[in-house]
């Protein structure tokens, strides 16, 4: 079974404006960019890595509002010099239907 056939959750491809600070790091808010958003969690794309197991907040910055989130960081890797993919799962999770919903409003506006 591979990791796609076992998600509960869909993953849409999305890129939107992120907002982020890991809660034990010292600096403040970070930005970087989804590349894909759920229900239970997105991949974040940041210029670093992230400590697999570090809590942190996010702010969507979607067009029409800004959605805060929490989450943690489930895996993290570097893909090149100044950029890396995170997953981040949400904890408290946001709702059914959450992804679709953000899909829907940033595309739906043009």
């Amino acid at each position: 079974m591979t990791t796609e056939s076992r998600r509960r959750h869909v993953r849409l491809l999305i890129e939107l404006p992120v907002r982020f600070h890991v809660s034990d790091a010292p600096r403040d808010s970070v930005e970087g960019k989804t590349r894909n958003l759920s229900d239970s969690g997105l991949m974040l794309v940041a210029t670093e890595p992230l400590s697999p197991g570090a809590p942190l907040t996010l702010q969507l910055l979607c067009s029409d509002q800004e959605v805060s989130l929490s989450g943690e960081v489930i895996w993290s890797q570097r893909v090149a010099a100044h950029r890396a993919q995170s997953g981040i799962q949400f904890h408290p999770l946001p709702g059914n239907g959450f992804a679709t919903q953000v899909f829907m409003r940033e595309f739906l506006k043009k």
